[in-house]
């Protein structure tokens, strides 16, 4: 709570004006960053033309919302200490936005921009990736969150395209 209240520059006391109880908070910042996923996915559908490309840019934008406004938070890959209704309402949310991670890949695979690979274990390993960031990533990292980001999309696309060239790759190209 120490993390949150100072992300939020009040104290911690001050928290408890907003919200009842810790597990409101914590719900809260889980739908806050479900938030981020799911607009990420918008943001790609409207603006990619290609599987690889709505992959690239759903990747940015999520990483954007991990790095963005509140900092990141290590709490958010912990869902366990939620309690019901609210943990049943996140692990719901979680399982769309994988789902729809799913589903680009597939769309990548399909015309051939991403390499043919199994989308759920891909999507596993993409959000596997991303969602352990609050966990090591702080802003005083030797790399800023966008070098971060840039990083992560290459690798991502290399890996998911197989491209093992040196030629800079369209993630770099592609910044939104």
């Amino acid at each position: 709570m120490e993390n949150v209240a100072e992300a939020l520059q009040i104290t911690k006391p001050t928290l408890y004006r907003y919200f009842k109880n810790k597990q409101q908070i914590l719900f809260e910042l889980h739908m806050h960053a479900m938030n981020h996923g799911e607009e990420a996915l918008r943001l790609a559908h409207a603006t990619g033309s290609t599987g690889l490309e709505k992959f690239l840019i759903y990747c940015r934008r999520y990483m954007q919302g991990i790095f963005g406004e509140f900092g990141t938070f290590p709490v958010l890959v912990d869902v366990g200490s939620l309690k019901n209704p609210e943990k049943d309402l996140v692990i719901e949310r979680r399982a769309k936005i994988s789902k729809a991670t799913v589903e680009i890949i597939q769309e990548g695979i399909a015309d051939g921009t991403i390499g043919a690979y199994d989308a759920k274990l891909a999507t596993l390993y993409t959000l596997g990736a991303l969602n352990w960031m609050p966990l090591w990533y702080r802003d005083d990292s030797r790399k800023t969150a966008d070098e971060v980001a840039d990083e992560f999309l290459e690798l991502f696309e290399r890996t998911l395209t197989g491209q093992a060239s040196h030629q800079r790759p369209l993630a770099q190209r592609q910044k939104t």
